[in-house]
Formats: C-alpha cells, structure tokens, sequence
C-alpha cells in the first residue's frame, strides 16, 4: 500500500490480483472448512488474520466483497488470541513469540486507525494495553530475555513496543524500545520523543503475570551489574511450551549464571507432537531434566504430567510455586531474593509416598569448582564469580553432570547435544 503511487496499472493488476488469488480466497476456504489456525488462539490467530486483514484493507475499494468477508472472518478469530493478554499483559508462548504474534497485531490495530478511523476496540482488550512491560521485566540486566517456550536468550527487538509506548504513555516500553530498536520503518512511525524525557524509577524492581505463572525480580533498572531472577511456573500443555514449571534463570554481576537451553531444532522428528506420548517429550530442552527444576521420580514418558499446573504467588521478596500437580501434593518451591544484595535462596519441599529418587537441577555454562565436602560450589565466568551453598539437609551435596539426559530417559538422535553447559545436581543419597 505505501508504493502503490509508485507502481503502474498492470503492477497494481498484478499485486490485487496475487492477493486475492493467493491470499484471500484460499483463506475463505480454510475458515469455512475449520482449518486448525482458524480457530486457534495462539500466535497463529495474530500472524494469519492481522495479515490477511491487513491484505483486505490495502484493496477493500476495489475488491469490497472478499475483503468483507476476510475483515468478519478476522474480527471473529482475532479476540480469541488477544485475550489471552489478561489479566496484566503476560503472554505464554515467551518473549520471542510474543514479538511475532504482538508484532502482526499492532500492524494490524495501526491498519485499522489510518483505514477506517478505529480498531474495533481491540486496543481496549483486558492487558492489552501493559504488555509493552512483559518484554522489558522478562530481559535481564544483560539484555538477554527470559528465554522459556522455544524462545531464545537474544534481546528480543520489535517496533511493537514503539507502538505500545506511544499509545499506551508506556515510559518502559519506550526506553526499551530505543535500546532494543530494529531501525526499520515501523520504528520510525511509532517513535515518540517525548517518553524518553521521563524515566523508568516508576516500573516496579518485580513483576508478577498471573495468569501463566512468570515472576521477575531485579535490584535495579539501567545497571548492567544488576542482580535478576526469573521464576516459571503455570501451566504445560499450550503452544510452544516446554516441561518447566518451578525453572528459573538467573543474572548477577553481567553474567546468566543460570540458563534456560532453550529451542531444540524445528525439524526435529516429532518435535511439536505434544500430545500424552508425542515425541516432544522425548527431547532434552523440552523435558523438566533439562531445566533447573527439581525431578521427582523421571520415567521415559514425560518427566512432568503435560497438563499439570502450577500457580505463582509473590509476597514481597518471596515467591511460592505450587508443585503438587507436578510432584503430588504438599510439594512446594520457594524463592527468597535479597534486594539490597542480589543474592537468593530456593527451598523445595518434597512430599512422596514411599521411598523416591529425586534430582536438582541447575544448569549453567560458567567453570564450576566443588569444595572438598560437595558443599559449595564456585561458579567463575568471564573473570567473575558466584557462590552456591548448601544449606540442608546436611546429607546432600552437590555433583558436576553434563546437560544430556539422565540413564534411562529418552535420548533421540540428533537432538542438541548443549556443548558447553554444564549442571549441578543436589544429591540426597538415593539419586542414583
């Protein structure tokens, strides 16, 4: 649309007609036959709608009844992925993929606004209008994001933020932006100056997304020295998503200390057949050994029931994981974070019936150096250093893995083989 008095007639012809030939009119068959994405509410429902929508609009004066009728289609498919932004903005899929659904989405509100004048009211939409926040509290001192659901660790970059600033007065989301900016033509449509005059004292240091169980907590904004905790819970089972809950990643002095592996390859055999046996499950970096939670008992079937869930809670300094559709009930983790230090503390309380074989599991890619007792552990990276200590019980100690999987899970060829990464795992004396 921004060339179109740049083009000659039979380009026009031949652009209008490319849409509709292989845009629109395939889209008309896929709704009327129930195509899966037609009914999904992940980022799907935000990539194919916004984009066909926007299509009807570029040519809805000379092509008015298909474009209507892809415009019905997309107002009745779109709301059900934007309201998965409530209560606060979160959104489930992580960081990365909130950049790709979000990213189609506001093209398409912005769309709306220059064609017509409004945007169904989709921009008031519950949480809609705090998610330019979530990318910004999920990204360590770093820059490197809360990297769960398939995501990766990069700074997550896109002109959605300019656009949510702008509409939203969102200080956060704009300061963000700037930093994090692509340098294409959205981010120069959407920038505000004006937001940066203010600054960021007004974010809160933790954040909190209920609804698909993410807390951040940091001791400072714009230091990259910073101390920075990020808790996982929620629930299994939707897009994207891996066997996680109870994980966290953790940042202090510039360095992720504790990581998340992330996205194993695409083309993988299986790798999105997440059903009760799918073979998603059977990779690394999408089971619960593969993240830095406590396994209770591993199998070769999913190591964490795939539609388990586990609420968040956070009081002050202090977040509760509620482990008992993981573990069974009375199962529990505890995060402690020190705000004048940085420094924090993980309490797991295990309940089983009989005897169990439990493993912890830390993951990192810094230099580990046990003590002499298994009691602490020295983490050195890039010339810096972290302490972990044991608290109890005094019968535990700690032991240097590889990141691969424990004997007798599941070991597909061709996965990721996490070069480079190394894990702690806190021994009770029966974990082997």
């Amino acid at each position: 649309d921004w060339l179109y008095h740049h083009w000659s007639d039979d380009q026009r012809r031949l652009m209008r007609r490319a849409i509709v030939q292989l845009g629109l009119r395939p889209s008309l068959k896929a709704f009327e036959t129930g195509v899966w994405w037609t009914k999904t509410k992940n980022n799907w429902a935000q990539v194919c709608n916004a984009g066909l929508m926007v299509a009807a609009l570029a040519i809805g004066d000379e092509e008015p009844t298909i474009s209507e009728q892809v415009l019905e289609n997309g107002l009745g498919a779109l709301p059900r992925a934007m309201a998965r932004y409530a209560p606060d903005g979160g959104y489930e899929e992580g960081p990365a993929y909130w950049a790709y659904g979000t990213g189609y989405n506001t093209i398409l509100l912005a769309a709306f606004e220059s064609a017509l004048g409004h945007d169904f009211r989709f921009g008031e939409s519950k949480g809609f209008a705090l998610t330019g926040r979530f990318v910004p509290q999920l990204t360590g001192p770093s820059g490197k994001a809360f990297n769960f659901a398939d995501s990766r660790a990069a700074t997550v970059q896109s002109p959605a933020l300019f656009y949510l600033a702008n509409r939203y007065d969102d200080v956060v989301a704009a300061r963000y932006a700037v930093k994090s900016n692509l340098g294409d033509a959205f981010d120069l449509l959407w920038y505000d100056p004006k937001l940066l005059k203010a600054n960021t004292m007004s974010a809160p240091l933790h954040a909190t997304y209920s609804r698909i169980g993410v807390v951040t907590m940091r001791t400072a904004w714009d230091d990259p020295n910073a101390a920075y905790l990020g808790i996982k819970g929620g629930k299994n089972g939707f897009s994207h998503g891996q066997l996680d809950l109870g994980s966290f990643i953790y940042e202090a002095k510039g360095q992720r200390w504790f990581i998340d592996l992330g996205a194993d390859h695409y083309n993988l055999p299986g790798y999105f057949s997440a059903d009760e046996n799918g073979a998603r499950w059977n990779y690394y970096r999408n089971r619960a050994e593969g993240h830095n939670t406590l396994v209770v008992n591993p199998a070769t079937g999913p190591d964490q029931p795939i539609d388990a869930e586990a609420p968040v809670k956070l009081d002050g300094s202090i977040a509760r994981v509620d482990l008992s559709e993981v573990n069974g009930p009375g199962n529990e983790r505890f995060f402690e974070f020190e705000s004048a230090t940085g420094a924090f503390t993980v309490t797991d309380r295990v309940n089983t019936i009989g005897q169990a074989e439990a493993w912890w599991f830390a993951h990192t890619r810094a230099s580990i150096q046990l003590s002499g007792d298994g009691r602490t552990a020295r983490l050195s990276q890039n010339g810096e250093e972290l302490l972990v200590r044991l608290v109890e019980p005094t019968t535990t100690r700690l032991e240097v893995l590889d990141a691969e999987p424990l004997d007798g899970s599941p070991s597909p060829v061709g996965q990721n083989p996490n070069n480079g990464a190394k894990l702690l795992n806190g021994v009770l004396g029966n974990s082997k």
